[in-house]
């Protein structure tokens, strides 16, 4: 008995090592290498929080249900199917590495799945007899600084920024992840002042959450602030939700993620307030209500309201540098509240309703524009849908169909099949009226809105071997009403072609080319109607990776743009070099680039490694270099240190930026540093 118990301690020890070791991920060229979002209009700040989310709370592989493991969108019908077979027939999963027997697992999906998984639950029992409190416990706080060395002109004018330059964000979190989280973050922006006053607390944003898990009918309760997904997001869509990029499979197809805490410092897109989950044999069912305010500029004009004070707009930058941004903070009240019934019988199947009401103590009155002619009006909106989930052998249905108050309509359905071991297939078409009106909506498409769009996307993934990896994705969409710079109903297409060959797991080399055909409006110098004309931009990317040592490993990339806007034609060329260095208690990152851009719609984007659980994607343009130097210094298991440098330095330029943001000289750096401490 002492040795099995010996034996087990060791084994567990090594697990949870080899776990806490799997987990240190960066996350930036995890999402780069995965689903290349660049150029995409998406809120890459929200899919970095998402992706936070599972590195520090992992999924349990025996527990997880089908939905939740399409979620991840890392693994294929194929694997999921065998997983959950597995776990019927075999019993639960003693390692991760055990996923080496299952069908359809190979080791560089296990390897790119570690980090945002487990299987505790295994141990549980191991785990009481070797320590008195639980290893799941994850308590640590981060606090982190930057600033932009060069002054700008926000700074030097009285009536510019109220606050200093530093940007400050600190954040705090105490969490078991099958049980409670509890945790705030706050942060105050460049610009922005610490103030006490009934506007701003200190920081100019805080965020809250307690949340409980697992007693006994009610599965989640979550007081603060919080996010709902459910069905395909045409009413509730947080979260993890990259849509078209390099991953032309799995990310066609969102989940039902449900209630979770939100703690990002993103100031718009959740709810404050309470929300439960409870189940009730084959029924899951979610409450909520919420008390927010939002940022908005109140108005009087009798033009368009005779005597109540109304708004143009919901402001969701976030930003409060100055007086006139100050003045639009929490200005608009909004009660919301809602339900979400989910119906789940068999592990294949599940059905689900949604309803969402929202209700402004003014309304909400857009100028009388034929562009806003079906843009919502009012103060009170009201949606709902219904959406579906079917597993059939190797193929995932799925569909939402949802009406807003205006009674407006919006549909998406689609497929993921596994057509082989080696290839996988998905469809997916949606139609969403002009007059359809979700406030909290984001579905797949090809704007960041659901409003105004029909289409439909098919993609593709062959992989006959692990050296050989080809991925493609063809959409057509059309836009029935005008939309911005747009005057027009309008129409397009974009396709995507990526090959990634990588002979040996120390180098990877991927070449990807995309097209994104679309229409604008424009006025002829000689005429006084407006035109469309055709906006054609092409992107090539060239990517080689390699690991030459245990210690050193380095990227090159060439990325070449074009656009062609009717007779016009601009280029833009970005070269980069990254040198990463481990040095037992020490790491280096360093990045070199010189990017060339005859304007800023040949911007270059491109993911940038930045101190843990931060996020960079600088935009280059015009002419010049950019270096980026990162330290960090781990002195223990629980204090972590950062020191980051990134600098631009622009040829042909006295001057950077417009405005409040402009500063003098051809410079624009800024230093950031960060500690964590785990408790």
């Amino acid at each position: 008995m002492k040795a099995f118990r010996l034996i087990g301690m060791i084994s567990f020890t090594l697990l949870h090592s080899y776990s806490t070791f799997a987990q240190e991920i960066d996350l930036e060229s995890f999402v780069e290498q995965n689903f290349d979002l660049q150029y995409q209009s998406i809120n890459y700040e929200d899919i970095y929080e998402s992706l936070f989310i599972y590195h520090t709370r992992p999924l349990n592989l025996n527990t997880a249900t089908e939905d939740e493991l399409t979620n991840l969108y890392l693994l294929n019908r194929t694997q999921i199917v065998s997983l959950i077979a597995y776990r019927v027939n075999s019993g639960p999963l003693l390692s991760v590495h055990e996923l080496q027997v299952i069908a359809g697992f190979d080791p560089s999906t296990i390897k790119k799945i570690m980090p945002f998984v487990t299987c505790s639950k295994t141990l549980s029992s191991l785990k009481s007899e070797l320590t008195n409190q639980s290893q799941q416990t994850d308590n640590y706080l981060i606090v982190r600084h930057t600033r932009t060395i060069q002054s700008k002109a926000g700074y030097q004018n009285d009536d510019g920024y109220l606050g200093s330059p530093d940007h400050v964000y600190a954040r705090w979190r105490l969490s078991d992840p099958d049980n409670f989280s509890l945790g705030f973050t706050t942060e105050k922006d460049a610009g922005e002042a610490i103030k006490w006053n009934d506007q701003v607390k200190g920081f100019d944003y805080w965020s809250f959450h307690a949340q409980i898990k697992n007693m006994g009918a009610i599965s989640n309760l979550v007081i603060g602030d919080y996010q709902l997904q459910f069905g395909q997001g045409l009413v509730f869509g947080a979260g993890f939700a990259p849509g078209k990029g390099a991953e032309t499979i799995l990310t066609t197809r969102r989940g039902n993620t449900g209630l979770r805490p939100f703690a990002s410092v993103i100031e718009s897109g959740f709810f404050r307030g309470v929300a439960t989950t409870v189940e009730l044999r084959d029924l899951d069912v979610t409450l909520f209500y919420s008390n927010l305010n939002q940022d908005g500029n109140r108005q009087l004009d009798t033009t368009y309201s005779a005597d109540e004070e109304f708004f143009n707009s919901i402001q969701v930058t976030g930003m409060h540098r100055t007086a006139k941004e100050l003045a639009a903070k929490n200005q608009i009240n909004e009660n919301s509240f809602g339900a979400n019934i989910l119906f789940q019988k068999h592990p294949r199947f599940n059905l689900g309703l949604t309803l969402l009401s929202n209700q402004f103590d003014r309304p909400i009155i857009k100028k009388p524009t034929t562009y806003n002619r079906y843009e919502f009006t009012g103060k009170q909106n009201m949606v709902g849908s219904a959406y579906i989930n079917y597993t059939w052998q190797n193929v995932l249905l799925f569909g939402e169909y949802a009406r807003s108050k205006s009674n407006g309509q919006a549909v998406i359905a689609g497929l993921i099949a596994t057509i082989t071991p080696s290839i996988d297939l998905s469809m997916v078409s949606r139609n969403y009226a002009e007059d359809y009106h979700s406030f909290y909506g984001q579905a797949f498409g090809e704007t960041s809105r659901v409003i105004n769009e029909k289409g439909v996307y098919w993609g593709i993934s062959v992989k006959p071997s692990r050296t050989h990896q080809f991925h493609a994705y063809y959409d057509r969409f059309f836009f029935p009403w005008i939309k911005f710079q747009v005057e027009a109903p309008s129409d397009g297409f974009e396709w995507l072609a990526r090959y990634t060959f990588a002979p040996t797991k120390k180098m990877s080399l991927f070449l990807q080319h995309r097209l994104e055909h679309k229409q604008v409006t424009e006025t002829p110098s000689d005429q006084n109607l407006q035109i469309l004309i055709d906006r054609i931009r092409r992107q090539s990317i060239v990517n080689y990776q390699l690991q030459v040592t245990s210690r050193l490993a380095m990227k090159t990339r060439v990325q070449f743009s074009s656009l062609n806007l009717g007779y016009e034609r601009s280029q833009g060329l970005l070269l980069l070099q990254d040198v990463n260095l481990r040095l037992r208690k020490w790491s280096i990152n360093a990045r070199f680039a010189l990017f060339d851009t005859d304007d800023f719609n040949n911007r270059q984007y491109v993911f940038e490694r930045n101190v843990l659980y931060a996020f960079a994607l600088p935009a280059y343009y015009g002419q010049g270099t950019r270096q980026m130097l990162m330290a960090v210094f781990k002195p223990s298991n629980k204090l972590n240190i950062w020191l980051r440098i990134a600098r631009f330095k622009y040829l042909h330029q006295d001057a950077i930026g417009s405005g409040f943001e402009k500063s003098i000289g051809n410079i624009r750096s800024e230093i950031t540093s960060q500690i964590r401490f785990r408790f």
